[in-house]
């Protein structure tokens, strides 16, 4: 339906481009991933890549599926463990999210892929930013590395101890 509706759109369907993301964790749906892009390579076109993800699911051949296939990869990360557990947590609760991300990105380090990184800022002081900053630069594959300044609408309303004004001034 996807190729159909691009192609009555824009007349062509030589070179699709499909970003994964969005709506939870793509990795979870590694399996339809997979399909769609078989589809994409069946039916002769050319398919150009992007998973957005948080990098704590799918196994070392699923990500080495996705370096073969040339995907572009954002990492949505937010700093080091201090920082990263604090922020991002399992849907049960665990905290431990930060060991993951680093033995994903250690393991595209060994790969030809450029990495990018997306990381929400909740704390705006020199230093906070200063060491997610720092952090990233460790992993070889890391190339881009975004800064974002926390939704006061979503999750940074819990975390709020400046007024929405002054974070995004500091910011």
């Amino acid at each position: 339906r996807y190729i159909k509706h691009v192609s009555e759109f824009t007349g062509k369907t030589d070179n699709i481009e499909i970003t994964f993301m969005g709506g939870g964790e793509p990795f979870l749906r590694i399996n339809a991933i997979k399909k769609i892009v078989g589809y994409i390579e069946e039916a002769g076109i050319h398919g150009e890549y992007v998973i957005v993800t948080n990098a704590t699911v799918g196994s070392d051949a699923d990500w080495e599926w996705i370096v073969s296939k040339g995907f572009r990869v954002t990492i949505s990360a937010d700093g080091p463990p201090n920082i990263q557990n604090k922020q991002r947590i399992f849907a049960k609760g665990s905290r431990s999210t930060s060991g993951y991300v680093e033995k994903r990105l250690t393991h595209l380090g060994r790969f030809d892929i450029d990495v990018n990184i997306r990381s929400t800022v909740m704390e705006v002081s020199a230093k906070s930013v200063d060491s997610i900053c720092d952090y990233f630069q460790e992993f070889s594959c890391v190339k881009t590395h975004h800064l974002e300044p926390v939704s006061f609408a979503g999750r940074g309303d819990a975390h709020r101890d400046v007024s929405e004004d002054e974070f995004y001034r500091q910011f």
